[in-house]
């Protein structure tokens, strides 16, 4: 009898051993970085400046700017002023320095006058009209314009006082206005220009005729400070694109803007040069689920 044969035992076999692996590493994400974002630009400020100041009955009406009416209850509130020589052209043609304002304050009569006496205020005037014998430096106020800064019941025994001032901007709260001549159609145009905030006075105004990419019709002050005519471009189709420049380098373009060639119609810019003062927009309801 052989002994009984044992089967042959095999070693415990251990289960392979994975290395361990790491969790992926993400590289380290940068928050995005948003470019720098410029701000409006206002025109720049001006140095004080000395000068002269008289008054007159005024002009609110048929002005040699061409505006057709001087707010009282916004601004300026009824307070302007005429100006001459490079002041009222701004180193240009006659009435390129319409629309800027300034403030002014007065500093002592000009001369012997110890009866004339200066009042605590500043006034902030815009330049509507033209003394054709001032200089400069000489401003012709508005008679309302000029008793704000002189003593109480003072402006007549002040007559012509000292002055400071500087330019600021104007600050009309709403959008630019446009005006048409007399007379406007596809083959002839002329407008006016109103209300504009910021630097006040305008550089360059440019006109585009519906259908076309090029600025073609250029109007300028060439027949006088009151309106600006325009030539170039024509016949126009409408509507017109408008295109302003002010003084301080600031453009704006609105699109569709003039959409007859109707005269004496005015029309709506839709908005305005920074340095004014913003409009109060109406409160918004929220929307109602139904």
């Amino acid at each position: 009898v052989s002994p009984p044969v044992s089967p042959p035992v095999s070693p415990p076999v251990s289960p392979p051993v994975s290395p361990p692996v790491s969790p992926p590493v993400s590289p380290p994400v940068s928050p995005p970085v948003s470019p720098p974002v410029s701000p409006p630009v206002s025109p720049p400020s001006s140095p004080l400046e000395t000068g002269v100041a008289t008054f007159y009955a005024g002009n609110d009406n048929g002005n040699a700017c061409g505006y057709a009416g001087v707010p009282k209850d916004s601004f300026p509130h009824g307070f302007y002023v005429a100006t001459g020589g490079d002041r009222f052209s701004n180193g240009g043609l006659r009435g390129m320095a319409c629309g800027a304002c300034y403030k002014v304050k007065c500093t002592g009569p000009d001369g012997n006058n110890p009866s004339c006496s200066c009042s605590s205020n500043s006034v902030v005037v815009q330049v509507v009209d033209e003394c054709p014998e001032c200089g400069r430096d000489h401003f012709d106020l508005n008679r309302p314009a000029f008793e704000r800064i002189v003593g109480p019941g003072l402006a007549s025994t002040c007559g012509r006082i000292r002055t400071e001032f500087e330019e600021v901007p104007c600050g009309f709260a709403g959008t630019i206005k446009i005006r048409s001549k007399g007379g406007v159609s596809a083959h002839w145009y002329g407008l006016h220009i109103d209300d504009v905030a910021g630097a006040g006075d305008i550089a360059v105004v440019k006109l585009r005729s519906s259908g076309t990419s090029s600025w073609s019709t250029v109007c300028t002050k060439e027949d006088g400070p009151s309106y600006w005519r325009c030539s170039g471009g024509y016949p126009l189709a409408l509507p017109l694109d408008v295109r302003l420049k002010d003084t301080a380098g600031a453009v704006l373009v609105s699109t569709g803007v003039i959409t007859t060639f109707q005269g004496g119609q005015e029309f709506d810019f839709g908005k305005n040069f920074a340095g004014g003062s913003p409009p109060v927009s109406p409160p918004v309801s929220p929307p109602v689920s139904p």
